[in-house]
């Protein structure tokens, strides 16, 4: 068939010179200029940098994300390059590590034609320079869900295609997808938390036991090679002791839509219509094992688009594969509810390349887009030595701008972010007023480093933020406060090496703000304030008094007035 003309090399071949084009767009400008969703890129770059120099995640500072996250940024800036050249490298470096898996599927599964869109797909998805939206945006946040989400779609086609006749590699297959969620599991735990189930159906249906053999050996692998590069199996211990923080944190709610709005919302309707349609479809068009399949993932792909930021129903590729792939196997004379089966499935298919199409079209645009970014446009306020590649629109910071309640909250009001969006909160006997920074971060962070150098002897390494993120040591040009989290999702792990606290007055959560105030309240820790003013308030930690030092006084500032 003229689908199957386009062989393992000439694919091979095709798809590095696709990455080279991409290598030669990425690294031209020779910067990283982001135009949206800052906070994200500098959470990413103070991750990183930890790494860089020599901080363990989980062991030596909290993070759900695995150490892939980090470690792919932080190999190119240990060796000396910017953030922006870094973050650049690890994209193109994720895009190569893709490769073997995306011709394991040509070689046991894909035509090659379908081979080449879903090649395609996978690096536009891995070197796109925007969160999964169709915000015309740049940026590298949320890149983790990017990489997730093409290995999440690499494993599904090859759970959903059947092998070619003799082509049923059993061993191969164990190992593609053992190496592939482990990937995962060292890159964001929900999407190997969400794909498992789906994952295990597939096998134990299949009774695919010499797979499922290969697959633990080849997870136990990473797992080993994890810990030893570790050295201790405490690693593992202390990430499930950060999943467990973010799972039951308040500070970090669900980043957007609710479940249920995932399902039926107008916006989501008819994406999930599709998938419904599409069970259906396949399973009366003789595609039984496929229709089946899909079924099973369908709660892992709700849940994962449920819990990323932006809710983009990524999983939407992996269905038009499937489509295609079902159209193209598909005798003429099947009918579903009286209509040829190859029609409903063209059909559904082109109905869901709509659906997908703004986000795949936005990540294909994104690249080019970039190529025009930089020059007087933009700016650079980061103050760390070498990092002068990293660019952020300057009108982004002019447009500064907080949320602040005109009201107080009713007294039943239990939600932990609306109380304390709404509600003052005093510390060492001053009063914070509710505020939440929506707009702005660079030039917010800006600020604070100004105001933080009318601060005499403060050691940039020792500064606490009280807030989300505790990334003022990149405008301070320090280094980042040994321990501590890179985003701040509750506790008290690395406030140890705090000798001073910055409290701001607006801001990125006033949630972490409270919550952070209130687990160093019960340190019972002593603290001087030194300097004050309209940005932020600095505290001089104090050396500890004993036994019986005094509490702080923290409380909302409505008890007792």
């Amino acid at each position: 068939m003229q689908h199957d003309r386009l062989g393992l090399p000439r694919l091979a071949a095709l798809l590095l010179a696709i990455w080279v084009f991409y290598a030669i767009v990425l690294l031209v400008p020779g910067h990283m200029a982001v135009s949206g969703i800052e906070g994200d890129v500098l959470h990413a770059l103070d991750g990183a940098m930890r790494m860089a120099l020599g901080a363990i995640p989980h062991l030596e500072f909290s993070t759900p994300l695995g150490a892939i996250a980090f470690g792919s940024i932080a190999l190119p800036l240990a060796a000396g390059l910017g953030p922006g050249i870094s973050m650049m490298l690890a994209n193109l470096a994720m895009a190569l590590l893709f490769l073997p898996l995306l011709l394991w599927l040509r070689a046991t599964r894909l035509g090659g034609w379908l081979a080449l869109i879903l090649g395609v797909w996978v690096m536009i998805e891995t070197v796109g320079l925007v969160h999964d939206s169709a915000t015309p945006t740049v940026t590298f946040a949320l890149y983790y869900n990017r990489w997730s989400w093409a290995v999440f779609t690499m494993i599904a086609v090859l759970m959903l295609f059947d092998p070619r006749e003799g082509q049923d590699r059993p061993a191969g297959d164990g190992i593609a997808i053992g190496l592939a969620m482990a990937y995962l599991a060292m890159l964001k735990m929900t999407f190997f938390v969400a794909l498992l189930p789906a994952v295990m159906v597939w096998v134990l249906s299949g009774r695919r036991w010499r797979c499922l053999a290969f697959m633990a050996a080849s997870g136990l692998a990473v797992a080993a090679i994890a810990t030893l590069w570790a050295g201790t199996l405490e690693f593992w211990r202390a990430y499930l002791a950060d999943l467990l923080l973010v799972a039951t944190s308040d500070t970090r709610p669900a980043p957007g839509m609710q479940i249920s709005e995932i399902v039926g919302a107008p916006v989501n309707f008819m994406g999930t219509f599709l998938l419904l349609a599409s069970i259906v479809a396949l399973r009366k068009s003789g595609h039984m094992r496929q229709g089946l399949m899909l079924l099973f993932l369908l709660p892992g792909m709700t849940y994962v688009t449920y819990q990323n930021w932006a809710n983009a129903p990524v999983w939407l590729v992996a269905l038009l594969m499937l489509l295609i792939g079902a159209y193209l196997h598909t005798p003429d004379e099947r009918r579903v509810f009286g209509r040829p089966a190859r029609a409903a499935l063209a059909a559904l298919a082109l109905m869901t390349l709509t659906q997908a199409a703004p986000y795949v079209g936005n990540m294909f645009a994104s690249p080019f887009r970039h190529l025009g970014g930089g020059g007087e446009d933009y700016s650079n306020p980061i103050r760390v030595a070498g990092w002068n590649d990293l660019l952020f629109l300057t009108r982004r910071g002019a447009m500064s701008s907080a949320r602040i309640p005109l009201g107080t909250p009713p007294e039943d009001l239990t939600d932990p972010r609306s109380k304390w969006d709404m509600t003052p909160v005093t510390f060492m006997g001053r009063t914070f007023q509710p505020c939440n920074a929506v707009a702005g971060i660079v030039s917010q962070m800006d600020a604070r480093a100004a105001s933080l150098a009318n601060v005499p002897d403060l050691a940039g390494d020792a500064v606490l933020t009280v807030d989300m993120v505790n990334i003022t040591w990149m405008f301070t040009g320090g280094k980042p406060m040994t321990g501590g989290s890179a985003w701040y999702y509750g506790g008290h792990t690395g406030f140890e090496a705090a000798k001073w606290l910055v409290v701001p007055a607006c801001p990125m959560s006033a949630l972490a703000r409270a919550t952070m105030l209130k687990e160093i309240e019960s340190l019972g820790w002593r603290f001087e304030e030194v300097y004050s003013d309209d940005v932020v308030t600095v505290y001089r930690r104090l050396p500890d008094a004993g036994p019986e030092m005094p509490a702080l006084s923290l409380r909302l500032a409505t008890d007792g007035e």
